[in-house]
């Protein structure tokens, strides 16, 4: 047993080098640990009665050679341990480390890795049930979330704010989410960020971007806009971050918590979203003045402060800097509404939604300043 107990004890200096943000250390320790545990391995794969000591220490060995990209070896000693007879829960999980490795081959191919750092997802309230979730109010917080971690990398990385075109190599759309089995919570789901291989500094020190994510949500969950808009300058950022934050609270509704946990360099930090997202109070539009009443001509259209309708069409492309959404309404037609930059991605979320916005006039125009879905009347 002296390799296997060598193995663990290099696996967890590995770990500790990980933790200082030492990576070139970290592969050398992983290496040598599987070198130890391949010595392990050899020696009790002869000895079928030695269970459950036999399958443990062929186990560490196939999970080593997964960190280490090692499939072929992976596989191997799953294979030894099948040959073998290994208790229940552990040939369940040897048949699982052939997935593990096919999985992880397919990334390969992709030439996409994934960050060790994660990210656990919670939701409690009434749309929520242990394991299960209403569809659209987990599909929209996830949305929410991702686009939030990649904004909030490229602005760690000094990209400027783009809001239309297709992404260049050194931007954030080469990465992406890939989800863990779900959790038993009220509903839980494990994210990990995938980024391309060979070019971790497209997405750099996944764990300082997440540790970024949760310092401003504890600031956008206490109200600190200064404190905030000190550590987000860029207005265009800033505005996305808050437009994706409100996406990301609870309704006080179907949703009462939203919970982060973050688990980024051998730490794991708490995040609760408990503030309800405020609502937009719909305002009715003045009446129409007609200065005599025996003559009443068509009155102007208002410039109101809120509108409802139907999301329906929208264009990035910016004209004269601008880019505009177009909400229809029944009973007033369509509105030609002036999207601000950061709030694209947010209103991307919401196409052929009935919603509720709310507007400042500005020039001979309107501005969105906020949205919330609504009912339909």
């Amino acid at each position: 047993m002296k390799h296997h107990d060598a193995a663990m004890d290099l696996a967890a200096d590995a770990l500790a080098a990980q933790r200082r943000g030492d990576a070139a250390e970290q592969q050398r320790l992983f290496l040598a640990a599987l070198a130890e545990s391949e010595r392990a391995a050899e020696a009790v794969f002869p000895l079928a009665g030695l269970e459950p000591t036999r399958s443990v220490v062929l186990h560490s060995a196939a999970m080593l050679a997964l960190d280490c990209r090692e499939f072929d070896s992976a596989e191997r000693f799953a294979a030894m341990a099948l040959a073998g007879n290994p208790p229940g829960k552990l040939r369940d999980e040897f048949h699982d480390i052939f997935a593990r490795a096919s999985f992880r081959r397919h990334l390969l191919a992709k030439g996409t890795t994934l960050a060790d750092d994660r990210v656990r997802l919670s939701m409690a309230g009434s749309a929520v049930a242990p394991g299960i979730v209403e569809r659209y109010s987990f599909e929209r917080r996830v949305e929410a979330f991702s686009k939030l971690l990649f904004r909030t990398a490229a602005r760690k990385r000094n990209v400027a704010y783009k809001t239309q075109g297709r992404h260049t190599e050194s931007d954030h759309s080469h990465c992406d989410l890939y989800y863990e089995v779900a959790e038993a919570a009220s509903f839980a789901v494990v994210f990990r960020v995938g980024h391309p291989l060979g070019a971790r500094d497209l997405f750099e020190g996944t764990g300082q971007v997440l540790e970024e994510v949760a310092e401003c949500l504890e600031l956008f969950e206490k109200q600190d806009e200064a404190g905030l808009r000190s550590r987000i300058v860029s207005p265009e950022y800033y505005t996305n971050f808050v437009g994706l934050a409100k996406e990301l609270q609870p309704d006080g509704e179907q949703v009462q918590l939203v919970g982060l946990t973050i688990m980024a360099e051998g730490k794991v930090r708490e995040v609760p979203l408990q503030r309800p997202r405020p609502k937009i109070v719909k305002v009715a539009p003045p009446p129409p003045v007609y200065p005599d009443e025996d003559e009443k001509p068509k009155p102007k259209k208002h410039r109101p402060a809120t509108v409802s309708g139907f999301l329906e069409a929208a264009d990035s492309r910016r004209e004269r800097g601008r880019g505009f959404i177009t909400l229809t309404n029944e009973q007033e037609g369509d509105w030609k509404i002036r999207v601000p930059e950061g709030l694209t991605d947010i209103v991307r979320m919401h196409y052929d939604k009935y919603v509720t916005v709310e507007l400042e006039p500005k020039g001979r125009g309107l501005v969105l300043r906020g949205l919330n879905e609504d009912s339909e009347p």
